[in-house]
């Protein structure tokens, strides 16, 4: 009888054991960090149409349409906030709006819309009632993804 119970204590401490130095192996993924640090993320780019001025609630109501491109990810992504900017973690993102300097960059990138890419450059909040997703992506470079 106490045999049996030695047997299932270690039996069962060798599993706890187990556990913990395989849940210890798996690299939780590593949350990105918001600009200035450089970032490329991978997933498809769809054209999204959300309402404008003047109430930003409705465009069957009178709101002015407004388009964005939006990033679709492949992989759910986190970023760390910044503690002396108003830049606020986020987890489990899986959309960002891309931001671009040029607006020709609209039509350099559209024949990538709908196709899975690489994205590259920096992350930004939210702030302002234009920005349609919690985190923004400036956008330095666009690449096809085979």
């Amino acid at each position: 009888m106490k045999k049996k119970f030695i047997t299932r204590i270690s039996l069962t401490l060798f599993i706890v054991f187990g556990f913990f130095v395989f849940a210890g192996d798996t690299k939780s993924e590593e949350c990105l960090s918001y600009e200035p640090a450089k970032v490329r993320l991978t997933g498809t780019i769809v054209r999204e149409t959300f309402p404008g001025p003047p109430e930003y609630r409705s465009i069957e109501k009178g709101d002015a349409p407004e388009a964005f491109w939006i990033l679709k990810l492949e992989k759910p992504v986190c970023v760390n906030g910044k503690v002396e900017d108003v830049d606020e973690s986020e987890t489990n993102v899986k959309a960002i709006q891309l931001v671009f300097d040029e607006g020709s960059d609209y039509n350099r990138y559209r024949p990538l819309l709908h196709k899975k890419v690489s994205v590259s450059g920096t992350l930004s909040h939210a702030f302002t009632v234009h920005h349609r997703s919690r985190v923004l992506l400036e956008v330095t470079g666009i690449k096809p993804v085979k």
